[in-house]
């Protein structure tokens, strides 16, 4: 177990920097220089060519990059925001709170409803409840993330005044951001669920286990749906991975001081550090969220336990 641990930690690094070659190198390409940002429109070109040469980034995209690396290996410096000129640490750790709570109790709620949903859906299959169910699945999954928001928001917040419209100040706050990022997740767990119990309870263990005469509950819930999970396991997981930094548009819809608001700040205004860090920042918690799920894997498969035991 040890060292498969050691093993995909280790292969989470070519991961990284590949993340961050591709990165950095978009915001290099991108037009703007730091100097013009921080000094700003109306600063002689004179002060701007200095300001870029203190920063080095008169230098060329190879040496730029070292650097950047170097910095990142020696001294764990990942820089200064150009905006605020602050450690850019100090305001990635500040709005991660709110993105992390948001991104977890919607990801908790879509996994319960949608889990619970499959089941339903795929024991009574055929049935108008499961017609019910997949149809329903499938709209929620064509519905833009921006217009469930917004209509939420018109007919909560606008409409009867019960919750508030943005902002993160109350509990109260994170009910329609969590919903709203809960429908799509809901969706997509009904659909997978329903697919892979339609595939375990037609295999012959489960016919084993009826024949035996175990009730149909036990064979559902213990029998069943462990094994059925595997793959929604890992689409849970990968979808908290990517909600981290995928819930841009919710965050801007109802205002939630979170990571990919931040980070759409930083690339519209080219905040390179601000954005380099903030991309390495999630793409290790995604690779850290993926390893669990996989050491998962062994508590539910015995079959994977056995082998990372060998």
């Amino acid at each position: 177990m040890y060292k498969y641990v050691i093993k995909r930690l280790l292969l989470t690094i070519p991961v990284l920097f590949g993340a961050t070659f591709l990165v950095f190198t978009i915001m290099y390409l991108t037009p703007g220089d730091p100097g013009s940002l921080i000094l700003g429109m109306t600063a002689k070109q004179a002060d701007i060519d200095a300001l870029n040469h203190a920063l080095g980034a008169d230098q060329p995209f190879f040496t730029q990059f070292f650097n950047y690396i170097k910095d990142i290996v020696t001294e764990f410096d990942f820089g200064i925001s150009y905006r605020t000129r602050m450690p850019v640490f100090n305001e990635i750790l500040a709005r991660f709170p709110a993105t992390f709570w948001l991104t977890l109790w919607s990801c908790l709620l879509g996994a319960v409803i949608g889990i619970i949903l499959g089941v339903i859906s795929a024991v009574k299959q055929y049935s108008v409840l499961d017609n019910v169910l997949t149809t329903t699945s499938m709209v929620l999954s064509a519905v833009p993330g921006f217009w469930l928001a917004l209509m939420l928001m018109l007919i909560f917040s606008l409409k009867l005044g019960l919750l508030p419209s943005n902002g993160l100040d109350s509990w109260q706050g994170y009910i329609l951001p969590v919903i709203t990022l809960s429908l799509s997740n809901i969706a997509a767990d009904i659909r997978l669920t329903r697919s892979t119990m339609l595939e375990t309870i037609r295999m012959d263990y489960i016919r084993t286990a009826k024949s035996k005469g175990a009730p149909s509950k036990i064979v559902i819930f213990r029998h069943a749906l462990k094994n059925a999970l595997l793959p929604v396991l890992t689409s849970i997981g990968m979808g908290f991975g990517a909600s981290l930094g995928g819930a841009v548009i919710i965050e801007t819809v109802f205002g939630v001081p979170g990571v990919g608001q931040l980070m759409v700040t930083a690339i519209r205004q080219k905040d390179t550090p601000t954005v380099m860090a903030a991309t390495l920042f999630l793409a290790v918690l995604f690779c850290l969220i993926m390893l669990i799920v996989d050491l998962l894997y062994a508590y539910i498969d015995p079959r994977l336990k056995a082998k990372y035991k060998s």
